[in-house]
């Protein structure tokens, strides 16, 4: 996670930053394959990097700008609320999946959950 957040402080020494983007959890990425199977791959954030990442925002003074992709992710984030230790101007995006995910380009294989009224 340090080396994926490099560029955000070297940019900040430059300029100012108001905010860090990432997401807080794992999250299985892939579309339909042969005979409908999932193919695909997984873009894998740990519990060590939500910490690195948060506390990389506290030094910083970025408000992190969270993608929550899946459930998991929100409950990480909650924790982190509950102990009291979510960095000021947190921000959490919920993206709910679609029949198409983020890369197929035919139903059948999404990430997270469908919207719901």
């Amino acid at each position: 996670m340090a080396a994926r957040l490099d560029h955000v402080e070297r940019i900040a020494r430059v300029v100012a930053v108001p905010m860090c983007a990432f997401d807080p959890g794992s999250t299985n990425i892939g579309m339909p394959g042969p005979g409908g199977i999932p193919v695909g791959g997984v873009y894998a954030v740990s519990y060590d990097d939500v910490r690195v990442a948060f506390e990389f925002c506290e030094r910083l003074r970025l408000g992190p700008a969270l993608g929550i992709y899946e459930p998991n992710a929100l409950r990480t984030t909650l924790a982190w609320l509950r102990a009291g230790k979510l960095p000021a101007g947190s921000m959490a995006k919920l993206y709910f999946g679609g029949e198409y995910g983020l890369l197929s380009t035919e139903p059948g294989v999404s990430f997270g959950l469908m919207p719901t009224p």
